[in-house]
C-alpha cells in the first residue's frame, strides 16, 4: 500500500516538474488578458509567438489587444492570421466580427468590400441569429450604404447611385431596427431619390409618392418616437416641411 502511494506521489511530482512551461505562460497571458492587463498579456503572447506556440488562440488575443491599443494594421494582421487557422468555431466568428470592424476604420472601397464579404458569410452561417452577428452586419451595410450616399461619388446625379445606397440601409435596418442612425440614413437616401426624381422632366409622381410614404412610415415609427437625436429630428422637420404634399 505504501509503495502504491509513493508511486502516485512520484508520478504527480514528475507531472508537475515537467509540465510544459509554454502552456504555463499561455495560461498566464490569458489570465492577464481577462484582467484587462493587456500590456503584460501582450509581452507574454509575443514571446510565445516567437517560439511558434501551437495554440493559434494567441493570434486572436494579440489581435484583440492591438484593437484596444488602436493599432489598426497590427490588429488586422493578427486577426487575419488567426482566421486562417482558428482554434474554435466560436472564436473564428468573433475574430471575423473584430476584423470587419477593423476594416471599417480605414474607410476605403477595398476595405468596405472585405468587411462586407465577412458579414455576408456570417449572415449565412449557423451564427446568423446571434445579436453580435446581426449588429456587425448592420454596421457594415450602413457604412457601405453611406459610401454610395456621398455626393462626391454621385457627380453625374444618377438616381441609381442613391437607389443602391438605400438598398444597403434597408438590409442594415432589417437586422437591427432599433439603430436610429441607420433609419436616418435610409430616410436621407429616400429624400435624395425624391430630389432626383423631381429634377427629371418626366417626373414620376407615383414613384415619388411611394418613396415619401416609406419615409413617413419610418419617421412615424413608435420605435423612434421619443428619440431626440439631432440629425434624425432635422431630417424629420426637413421632410415634412417640403415633401408632405406627396403624402395622401
Amino acid at each position: 500500500m505504501k509503495a502504491n502511494k509513493l508511486l502516485v506521489l512520484v508520478i504527480i511530482m514528475i507531472g508537475f516538474v515537467y509540465s510544459n512551461p509554454a502552456d504555463q505562460k499561455f495560461n498566464g497571458a490569458v489570465a492577464h488578458y481577462n484582467d484587462k492587463e493587456y500590456k503584460q498579456a501582450e509581452i507574454i503572447l509575443k514571446g510565445l509567438e516567437k517560439q511558434d506556440y501551437p495554440n493559434t488562440y494567441i493570434y486572436f488575443l494579440l489581435g484583440k489587444i492591438q484593437r484596444y491599443n488602436g493599432n489598426n494594421e497590427e490588429a488586422i494582421k493578427y486577426l487575419e492570421k488567426y482566421i486562417k487557422n482558428p482554434s474554435s468555431d466560436e472564436n473564428l466568428m468573433y475574430a471575423q466580427i473584430n476584423l470587419a470592424y477593423e476594416y471599417l476604420k480605414n474607410w476605403t472601397k477595398e476595405n468596405l468590400d472585405k468587411a462586407k464579404k465577412i458579414v455576408d458569410e456570417l449572415i449565412q452561417s449557423k451564427h446568423k441569429n446571434l445579436g453580435d452577428v446581426k449588429y456587425c452586419y448592420a454596421i457594415v451595410y450602413n457604412s457601405y450604404g453611406y459610401y454610395f450616399l456621398q455626393n462626391d461619388l454621385n457627380k453625374d446625379g444618377n438616381v441609381e447611385y442613391y437607389i443602391k445606397a438605400v438598398t444597403y440601409f434597408e438590409k442594415a435596418l432589417e437586422n437591427r431596427s432599433e439603430l436610429v442612425g441607420i433609419a436616418n440614413n435610409l430616410c436621407v437616401g429616400y429624400i435624395r431619390i425624391i430630389e432626383k426624381l423631381e429634377e427629371n422632366k418626366s417626373k414620376n409622381t407615383k414613384l415619388i409618392k411611394q418613396y415619401a410614404s416609406k419615409i413617413d412610415k419610418i419617421l412615424s415609427n413608435s420605435q423612434y418616437k421619443n428619440f431626440t437625436d439631432g440629425k434624425f429630428n432635422e431630417t424629420k422637420k426637413y421632410f415634412y416641411s417640403i415633401y408632405k404634399k406627396y403624402l395622401d
